[in-house]
Formats: structure tokens, C-alpha cells, sequence
């Protein structure tokens, strides 16, 4: 029986281990041992032959994502037909420079005339959505069924800029010539893959979007609707900046009236008549609002537990309203950080930081409002498009270290309906840093979450 590795992440490949059930020692003597040592090289299937085997076994380990068949068709591999290691050494090479995991090495072994092969894959954090941006005529689902049809390799996650992007590529242009459209598709490598999507677009057409509707349980009213959603029908539909859209519909319509925890369906996108050389769309959101919170009760900590009563006095929210995210954010900035007594320099202010206890059962919320001096000043400035690299990104992580809290995803997870009966604590100073540093960006890596500024009250549409 004969064993062989492919060890891919050290780019080392190491076949033919010969197992022994015994070793007699050799000579000393220097000539015997060279003579000894090329006898032993020289050994059938320790050297990559062309002798013809039979593939009997294809085993896939360490992933859910893809399965045995997936493999099979991918790699050109034929289950009982023949090949040979030099045949199976150039597809496990092929499977590891289309780089859809961390990493991944293969073994095979040899038994008799039939070969078994083992790729082992970690896959820790998956990979990223694939985003459809601008395909009007068909739905995603048609899309990532052709896609997985002619590549079979092919996930609805993938890391960024994977093996498979040419393919992909060709495949999404031929769907699009099928729709009588001749046009460029190409995938976006800088602005969407550094906010956490693997957008797919096509180049030159415009898809107005005509109109944003709304269906579910206890939809905003159509007039509030229409006046907020008029800057998104002045834009040309894209399926990636749909995913932010969405956002900041929870945001401003459901959570200022106590909905806290929506459900999201898939987004209906429909083309309407093509008109002028454009393709106009009408997107439909189904949202659930889920049940309404309400307001229970506030409390004052550190800095303002001395102020508490003026604070108090202020404080417009009464037990039994409709909990309401925005006004609890605005209150924070306009009666806690813009006081005097909490600012320092114009590049430092307090921490205020509010724990939120949410009463599943009674779906009532209850905030205590801590002050604390911060432990550290952060330098406020904006980072240019094109520069500092990540400079933004490291000022970031130590503010988050410093701080001890972790801010958006928790929101972010409260919004999704993540969260039970639970209480979370929300840094204000950490989220202006986070804010303007770079407040173009979208989406910031952090901690390995994909983070969503537009979920902050300042990070305005």
C-alpha cells in the first residue's frame, strides 16, 4: 500500500512514501549508502508514473459548501475511469490556485490498481456574497443556478478576487447576450470587495429605478414612503447598494416607531419595459415589522449621575411609547457629548456609553446612560480616498481595544432579530471615531465582522 501528500499552503508536494514493515540498517560505507538510496528512489510509485490506475474514491473534508460530485466535475475527475498520479497532482494543483478556501492539500493512496483521493479544505470563515448588481431580467436565483450548472465549483460565497472570477465573468456575459444586450461584464475588485461583497456588474446600461415600494405587516405610511425613498429613484439599480438601502429603511421607518427587530425578505426586483435604451425597474421590499417595543424606563451613570436630574427633566420619551433608537442617539449627542461639561479639546470628548436591557417577554426597553472620561485621545481627522492606506482601519482597532465594547454588530444583530432577552452597551465616543475617520466607507473589516457605519445615526444617506 502506497501513500502520497499534496501540501498546498507550504507549496511543497511530497509523494511517494513507500510504508516499510521493517528496516535493515545499511552499511556504513558511503558508496553502499548512495547505491542504496538511488535503489530506493527507483522503487515503483515513489517517483509521479504514468502507470494507469483506477480512480475508485473522491473524498471532500473540512466543508459543507461543496460536495463530492461538485469536485468530481470541477477537477475533469472521472469516478472508476482511468488516470494517473501525474493526472491527479495537476487537479489538486488546479483545485488549489482557484483559492476558494484558507487553504487546502490533498492525499491519495494507492491500493492494487485503484487510487483514492482526500482534498482537505479549512474552512473556517467562509467566503463573501456573490452580488448580481444590475441583472434586471432574471432573479438571483436563476443566476446561481446557471452559474453552478456550468461551474460546478461555483458558491454563492467566495473569497475575494477567487480563481473563478474569468469564469464567472463568462458565464454572466453569456446570460446577458441572451437577453439581446451586447455588453461588458466585469467584477468589481476595490470599491464593493473592500465592503465585504463580490459585485458582478455590467457596464453601460441604465436601470432607473421608478419607484420603492413596500409590502408586510405594518408598512410606514405610502406618503412617508414616497418622500423618503426620493433620492433612491433618482439612481440606477444596483443590487449591492439595495443591501444599504434596505439598512437605512430599518433605520429611519421602522426603528424610530418601536420596531425593532423587522424581518427582511428577498427583495422583488421588476423590469419594466425597456424605454429610450434604458431598462427601468420597480423594487418591491417585503418587510415583517415584528413586534413593537416599548420605552420603559432611563438611568443617569458616572459623569451625569450628578446631572441626572436635569437630564431627566429633558428627556421626552415617556414609559409605554414606542422605543425610539434615533431619539435616544440624538439626545446622546446633542445633551450629553455638545455639553461643556463633557467636552475637553476638539479632537476629545466623554465616553457616553447606553446599555440597553431589552424584556423579551414585555418587548420593553431600558437604558442606563453612562459618562466616563476616556481613557485615550483620538486623533479626529478624515482619510483621503487614496491615501493612508489603512491607516483609518488601525486607528479604529486600538479605539475598539481601548474601549472594550463592541458597538455595531451588536446593532446590526438587533436590527437582524438576533437577540433575546439581552442587554448591550453602545460607545458614542467610539462611533464618532468611527464615523469620521473615513465616513465614506461603508463597510469596515474589524475584528473579522464586516461592519456597517450607515447604521449609525450620523452616517446619513
Amino acid at each position: 500500500m502506497r501513500y502520497a501528500r499534496c501540501d498546498f499552503p507550504k507549496g511543497r508536494l511530497l509523494y511517494g512514501e513507500k510504508r516499510f514493515e521493517s528496516v535493515t540498517k545499511p552499511p556504513v560505507g558511503r558508496l553502499v549508502r548512495i547505491i542504496l538510496l538511488g535503489s530506493m528512489l527507483s522503487v515503483p510509485g515513489v517517483a509521479v508514473g504514468t502507470d494507469s490506475l483506477t480512480l475508485s474514491e473522491v473524498h471532500l473534508v473540512g466543508t459543507k459548501r461543496l460536495t463530492t460530485d461538485d469536485v468530481v466535475r470541477g477537477l475533469d475527475l472521472k469516478l472508476g475511469g482511468a488516470t494517473t498520479r501525474q493526472n491527479i497532482l495537476q487537479a489538486c494543483g488546479r483545485f488549489r490556485q482557484l483559492k476558494l478556501f484558507q487553504s487546502s492539500h490533498c492525499r491519495y493512496r494507492v491500493q492494487g490498481q485503484s487510487l483514492s483521493l482526500t482534498i482537505f479544505v479549512e474552512d473556517k470563515w467562509g467566503g463573501t456574497p456573490v452580488v448580481f448588481d444590475n441583472f434586471v431580467w432574471t432573479t438571483r436565483q436563476e443566476l446561481l443556478a446557471r452559474l453552478k450548472q456550468e461551474l460546478p465549483l461555483f458558491m454563492p460565497e467566495l473569497p475575494e478576487s477567487s480563481g473563478l472570477t474569468n469564469d464567472i465573468n463568462r458565464v454572466l456575459e453569456q446570460v446577458v447576450a441572451e437577453h439581446g444586450i451586447k455588453a461588458h461584464v466585469r467584477y468589481d475588485s476595490t470599491f464593493w470587495t473592500e465592503r465585504g461583497m463580490n459585485v458582478f456588474l455590467i457596464d453601460g446600461i441604465s436601470t432607473p429605478v421608478t419607484s420603492l415600494q413596500i409590502e408586510g405587516e405594518n408598512p410606514p405610511p405610502p406618503e412617508e414612503l414616497l418622500k423618503w425613498s426620493q433620492f433612491y429613484t433618482k439612481e440606477n439599480f444596483s443590487a449591492a447598494r439595495l443591501t444599504w438601502v434596505t439598512r437605512w429603511v430599518i433605520r429611519d421607518l421602522y426603528a424610530p416607531r418601536g420596531y425593532l427587530r423587522p424581518v427582511v425578505g428577498e427583495p422583488v426586483i421588476q423590469s419594466l419595459a425597456e424605454k429610450d435604451g434604458t431598462y427601468p425597474v420597480c423594487v418591491i421590499l417585503p418587510i415583517s415589522s415584528g413586534a413593537l417595543f416599548t420605552f420603559n424606563s432611563v438611568k443617569f451613570e458616572g459623569l451625569a449621575k450628578e446631572r441626572a436630574a436635569s437630564l431627566i427633566a429633558k428627556w421626552k420619551l415617556k414609559p409605554g411609547d414606542p422605543y425610539d433608537q434615533a431619539y435616544v442617539d440624538r439626545f446622546t449627542l446633542d445633551e450629553i457629548l455638545s455639553a461643556p461639561w463633557a467636552q475637553h479639546s476638539k479632537t476629545e470628548t466623554d465616553v457616553a456609553r447606553h446599555c440597553t436591557t431589552i424584556d423579551e417577554a414585555a418587548k420593553k426597553v431600558s437604558l442606563t446612560m453612562t459618562v466616563e472620561v476616556p481613557k485615550k485621545t483620538y486623533p479626529v481627522t478624515k482619510a483621503g480616498r487614496n491615501g493612508e492606506s489603512r491607516g483609518w482601519q488601525r486607528k479604529l482597532n486600538v479605539a475598539f481595544r481601548l474601549t472594550g465594547v463592541m458597538i455595531m454588530q451588536v446593532r446590526l444583530a438587533m436590527i437582524q432579530g438576533a437577540l433575546a432577552d439581552a442587554s448591550f452597551c453602545i460607545s458614542w465616543r467610539v462611533q464618532g471615531v468611527l464615523h469620521s475617520l473615513h465616513p465614506s466607507r461603508q463597510y469596515l473589516a474589524l475584528r473579522g465582522f464586516r461592519v456597517s457605519p450607515s447604521l449609525l445615526p450620523q452616517g446619513g444617506r
